[in-house]
């Protein structure tokens, strides 16, 4: 398996039937800023901060071009929970078959469709890493600003509420009907 870097123009248009009857193996280095889909729902990274890929091609047992890769990406959010910046390693495995009918498909495989036999890796990249996000990005507990601050409120709301005598709202209802029952027989 021969082992290739790509650049960013490279990866617009990869022929993935070739690169699988080849058996290459593609190392990708993205920057963050350049993947328009992102922006807006991750904080603004620094220009250093980079998406990495690898993608094997090959040709499978029953003869389908297969793509396994992994991509990378370490992303700047805000916490839902304490509205600070958090850092988020996103991981995405991704395995794709290129067949003409998703019934088609090998179990564990995604289907990879091409335009005129090529595919665009940055827009698929950049789609797994969308899928990737967490749906509300928060701090662990131990860790957000706003947990111990919410802790402390709890533990002074039970102390006030151990403190204060229970309140029965329907307790003067229940003895103004035993009143109403004994006049009325």
């Amino acid at each position: 398996m021969s082992d290739v870097q790509a650049d960013e123009q490279s990866i617009r248009r990869i022929d993935p039937v070739s690169m699988a009857r080849s058996e290459r193996q593609l190392r990708i280095e993205i920057s963050l800023s350049q993947l328009a889909r992102l922006e807006g729902l991750i904080l603004p990274p620094a220009d250093e901060e980079k998406v990495s890929a690898v993608f094997a091609f090959a040709v499978n047992a029953e003869g389908l071009s297969c793509v396994d890769g992994e991509i990378r990406a370490q992303v700047r959010l805000t916490c839902q929970r304490c509205l600070s910046p958090l850092s988020l390693p996103l991981l995405s495995d991704v395995r794709w078959a290129l067949v003409d009918k998703e019934d088609d498909l090998p179990a564990g495989y995604e289907q990879l469709q091409t335009e005129d036999g090529r595919c665009d890796l940055r827009a698929l990249i950049e789609d797994e890493l969308l899928l990737a996000l967490p749906i509300v990005a928060m701090h662990d507990i131990n860790d957000c600003a706003v947990a111990e601050q919410y802790r402390q409120e709890i533990l002074v709301e039970e102390a006030r509420a151990a403190d204060e005598p229970t309140q029965r709202p329907f307790a003067d209802l229940a003895a103004l009907m035993a009143e109403k029952d004994k006049a009325t027989r």
